[in-house]
């Protein structure tokens, strides 16, 4: 199973996930910036318990039926990406996706046009200028 970044903004980290060349899942990462919301405390965790400082919503959106062991391989790299982080909630949500999502040939048109993919199929609202594309994060 392969995970590759395509996109890195301040608060979102975007993921393709595949398995020989075929894609499997998208994983869309967002840094919400503000403390663990307090229904996810009082259905998740101990409500008498301090909200984490930060919490990051994670959308996995799949192309076919995954099995628990992919699932499951999905968790542990989330998991390891963020575990380090002292005061950190999150959570994970599955769903599935109505069509994969493509980007062709790097172009700015081609971008927007997968921004706006992504944007429907994730419920949110990622943007940047072109000229990042080639940069670590883009703006």
């Amino acid at each position: 199973m392969n995970f590759e970044r395509l996109i890195l903004t301040e608060s979102n980290e975007f993921y393709r996930v595949s398995f020989d060349y075929k894609s499997l899942a998208y994983i869309m990462m967002v840094d919400t910036l503000k403390p663990t919301p307090k229904a996810y405390m009082q259905a998740v965790m101990n409500e008498d318990e301090e909200p984490a400082d930060n919490f990051i919503d994670v959308r996995v959106g799949t192309c076919k039926k995954l099995s628990e062991d992919e699932r499951s391989k999905i968790r542990i790299f989330v998991d390891n990406l963020i575990s380090y982080k002292p005061n950190l909630d999150y959570s994970i949500e599955f769903f599935d996706l109505k069509e994969d999502v493509y980007i062709g040939q790097a172009t700015e048109q081609e971008l927007h046009k997968f921004l706006s993919e992504i944007n429907d199929a994730f419920n949110t609202s990622i943007s940047f200028s072109f000229s990042t594309i080639n940069n670590l994060i883009q703006k």
